[in-house]
């Protein structure tokens, strides 16, 4: 799977820059179901930890690593985390949408 685009760039003031998403659950059960079950494990298998925001059935993650090249603060780290969270997210609706049927 490639990288998906519909990460946002989020540049600071002091130019440094982010990767952020933003996925939706339908309760938020499932939510917290996700970073425990999906998230979590790819934070330990990758050593990366993202910057989490959970507003009820929302989940924001936000990516950065400090030492990329070029002070962009977006990495191959961040890419390679967004891709992962991006194929369970993907793997986790499609099961809940095939057992509320």
């Amino acid at each position: 799977m490639k990288f998906n685009e519909k990460w946002i760039t989020v540049l600071n003031k002091d130019n440094t820059s982010f990767l952020r998403k933003q996925y939706n659950f339908k309760t938020f059960k499932q939510s917290i179901k996700f970073i425990n079950d999906e998230l979590v494990p790819i934070t330990k298998k990758l050593k990366h930890h993202p910057k989490i925001i959970l507003e009820y059935n929302k989940l924001t993650i936000e990516l950065t690593t400090h030492d990329a090249p070029y002070n962009n603060n977006i990495g191959d780290l961040d890419r390679s985390f967004a891709e992962k969270l991006d194929e369970k997210y993907n793997t986790t609706i499609n099961k809940v949408v095939l057992k509320d049927k």
